[in-house]
């Protein structure tokens, strides 16, 4: 069942919805709070990896993200965001991708040092997983992962904010882990500063300990539905690779 709590204090608010009813886990928060001098948004979901299916989602030309959850002859899917920034040939992921055991770039980013992993080879790993590259090679993940993105990483493990301050800001689209395992995507529609972004979600009670960029500004897109319950941050901008959440078949 669907509940919804409001929390509101002077500077900050929050919308909880719950739907561990429907998946185990799983819960979505909008949180509106007063930092750096202005009024920032965020939307955040918390999933537990062990509940779902993650896929690579190679978008056509002619579909949108949110056609890829509302087309009824295709999967089941609930969320859908970016997978990573992308490759001037509107293709590519720019850094590491691999998708179920078949590579689609098989370059590795010289300075992204973040990596998500899924699809598990071995029963005694974790269906998902954030590492840093600098700590874990990618060949290791590799041969433990049938499936892996590799993206510019925004807070190393453990909760350490790896960016400094800078004068350029844009609104954010981020995939992250709490201190539970879970998988955490940040979605921030005001532009800040990826250091005070990270400094701000590190803040929040949602104990997060890593973070990966996944887009950023416009291209930053994302689509949620279950039910009637519905988030369209779908920019009608074309997203060439996406990663898709489904409830897992047990």
């Amino acid at each position: 069942m669907l509940y919804l709590i409001c929390f509101t204090f002077i500077f900050l608010s929050t919308l909880f919805a719950d739907f561990s009813d429907l998946i185990p886990g799983f819960n979505y928060q909008n949180i509106q709070l007063s930092r750096y001098g202005k009024n920032i948004e965020l939307d955040i979901f918390t999933i537990n990896p062990d509940s779902v299916n993650i896929d690579i989602i190679n978008l056509p030309k002619n579909k949108t993200v949110k056609e890829v959850v509302i087309d009824k002859n295709k999967e089941d899917y609930f969320l859908v965001c970016n997978a990573g920034m992308f490759n001037i040939d509107y293709r590519t992921n720019m850094g590491y991708m691999k998708s179920k055991g078949r590579i689609l770039n098989a370059k590795e980013h010289p300075n992204y040092y973040s990596v998500m992993a899924f699809d598990p080879l071995y029963s005694d790993l974790p269906n998902f997983y954030i590492y840093d590259t600098d700590i874990t090679h990618l060949d290791s993940i590799l041969s433990k992962y049938d499936s892996v993105i590799e993206n510019l990483r925004l807070i190393k493990r453990d909760a350490e904010n790896r960016w400094s301050q800078q004068n350029k800001k844009w609104s954010e689209l981020a995939i992250a882990q709490d201190i539970k395992g879970n998988i955490v995507i940040v979605y921030c529609r005001n532009k800040i500063s990826m250091f005070d972004f990270n400094n701000l979600i590190l803040s929040l009670p949602i104990d997060l300990v890593v973070a990966q960029h996944l887009e950023g500004n416009v291209s930053a897109q994302l689509y949620f539905k279950i039910n009637q319950y519905e988030l369209d941050y779908d920019n009608n901008e074309y997203v060439p690779n996406l990663i898709g959440f489904k409830v897992r078949k047990f």
